[in-house]
């Protein structure tokens, strides 16, 4: 499954600074990436800014379609910051996530999900320096015949479903 992730090469986040009049302003940029470094655009990405163990913001928006988001903390107090950058994605109803098995002849064999109903909620799933994956797990206990099956995993994104395949043969 291709994981999004921050284009950090030395995990340090930097800031511009800009002074207009007696007023500081703090910029910077953030760039989203999946795992094949190819950007992600309408991701939602939050970045919390702490000053001094004392004071802290919040800010929230959306990628663009090169993967970017830019923040500003105008009128910033003089300090030593520390920042937190979490990758939220959004999902439309509470399957977050599927696993499908096909055949040789790309037939489906199986999929988790069948038979069973999700509710249409709005959940968010959170990507950040203390949780950098998401693990979903599925069983299948069922015998396969011998053969090559590829099973699939599908992360169930708003907008943006993401998956990943593997193939294996049963002997």
């Amino acid at each position: 499954m291709n994981r999004a992730h921050l284009k950090n090469r030395d995990r340090h986040l930097f800031f511009s600074t800009k002074k207009a009049g007696p007023n500081n302003f703090l910029y910077t940029t953030v760039k989203v990436v999946d795992s094949n470094g190819s950007p992600l655009a309408d991701v939602r990405v939050e970045i919390i800014l702490f000053l001094d163990s004392v004071s802290s913001w919040n800010f929230t928006s959306d990628a663009a379609s090169d993967g970017t988001v830019k923040f500003t903390l105008m009128k910033a107090p003089s300090g030593a910051y520390a920042t937190k950058v979490n990758i939220l994605t959004l999902i439309n109803t509470s399957q977050s996530y599927d696993f499908i098995i096909e055949d040789e002849e790309e037939n489906e064999v199986w999929r988790w999900s069948k038979d069973m109903m999700f509710a249409m909620v709005v959940g968010e799933e959170t990507l950040g320096p203390t949780n950098t994956e998401i693990t979903y797990t599925a069983e299948y206990s069922d015998k396969l015949s011998s053969g090559y099956y590829k099973i699939t995993g599908i992360f169930l994104a708003k907008d943006r479903p993401m998956s990943s395949s593997i193939f294996i043969e049963v002997k």
